[in-house]
């Protein structure tokens, strides 16, 4: 098995956690932004929090030879703990296929000022037809935007405060989620636990420990980049903090001409992630159910219409909702892989 370099492996772990989400800039503002100053130290704190089970992940993938999720973070055989991995696991993912068709139908609303019911049914059933036709390598397709997508991010952000003439006084702090620390704390937790199935198949491929930590600091800097440069974005036009999409409000207010193609590729990529979600909440229910197995179609459509409903509450309301409960289900589960590693740490080193 070719080693992969620090480099490659910064890459691959800044980009599970890379999402429209993440770049759209509410999922920034909501946990970050709101703070003002308080961004920064939140920022640092999350990202080192989420560097360390980086770290831990790949070492116990990579010395004891283990991919699996469920193993890697439950140590010893409790079925009990592993069956509630995997309640959360899949519950998860239908909440990101819910708050990717959100956020969908809010940037058609935000852009083209289209009605949302009719845009929530349309993405809907786009999720659905394509999950059920099966395209291979469709999700992969997607997801291989997301790079672009950032690199636009990060190039809009760089020269808004130039066409702005600088950057305006940072807001206030704002007593949300019991401050800057805990908020840092759960956008940690709900980030990590949903990649870590995502990220541990790297693990064995990784030479060393130390080429782990070097590649860990890398994906670290560069996420903190481009959360970093969504804040001074949205601190350029202080207007984009109301929006759905702040980015999109970003980049409308200091470069008309972009707008359309970011929203197209912002959709695209929505689009993929809620669509990567689905097809993976199927996979893991054929696996457990055979019902689920012999009528794939009307699970796929119950699913979906389920999906539709709860995108029509918001893009924004369900980021401040969701996220901050599928960050404390989380906190319990990091724990329990912290305890793994710490047990076998004399093992991982030798």
């Amino acid at each position: 098995m070719k080693k992969l370099s620090p480099l490659r492996l910064g890459f691959t772990f800044a980009g599970s956690f890379l999402g429209a989400g993440y770049v759209s800039g509410q999922e920034i503002w909501q946990f970050f932004g709101r703070f003002g100053i308080g961004a920064l130290p939140g920022l640092a704190l999350a990202m080192v929090l989420m560097g360390a089970v980086g770290v831990m992940t790949w070492e116990l993938a990579r010395g004891l030879d283990m991919t699996e999720m469920d193993r890697l973070v439950v140590e010893k055989n409790v079925p009990v703990l592993r069956i509630a991995l995997s309640v959360v696991q899949a519950v998860m993912l239908f909440g990101f296929t819910v708050i990717m068709c959100a956020g969908g139908v809010a940037l058609c609303v935000q852009q083209w000022k289209l009605p949302a019911v009719p845009c929530a049914v349309v993405m809907a059933a786009a999720v659905a037809l394509v999950s059920l036709a099966g395209i291979p390598g469709l999700v992969n397709l997607f997801s291989g935007l997301v790079p672009a997508l950032c690199a636009v991010t990060v190039a809009a952000a760089v020269a808004a405060p130039l066409m702005s003439g600088g950057i305006p006084a940072a807001a206030p702090a704002e007593p949300a989620f019991g401050g800057w620390p805990v908020s840092a704390v759960v956008f940690f937790a709900y980030n990590t636990f949903g990649v870590i199935g995502i990220i541990a198949p790297v693990g064995p491929m990784a030479a060393d420990r130390k080429s782990i930590r070097r590649g860990v600091v890398i994906g670290c800097v560069i996420l903190t980049a481009i959360a970093l440069s969504v804040l001074v974005a949205m601190a350029t036009v202080p207007a984009s903090v109301t929006a759905e999409m702040p980015m999109l409000a970003v980049i409308t207010h200091c470069f008309p001409w972009l707008a359309v193609p970011y929203a197209v590729l912002l959709l695209v990529v929505m689009f993929g992630a809620a669509l990567g979600c689905l097809v993976a909440l199927m996979t893991f229910l054929e696996e457990k159910f055979t019902a689920v197995r012999t009528h794939r179609i009307p699970f796929t459509a119950g699913l979906m219409a389920a999906a539709l409903l709860g995108s029509l509450v918001g893009f924004s309301d369900l980021i401040g909702l969701v996220y901050p409960v599928f960050g404390w289900c989380g906190i319990g589960f990091l724990a329990l892989l912290t305890l793994h590693w710490l047990h076998r740490r004399r093992e991982l080193s030798s």
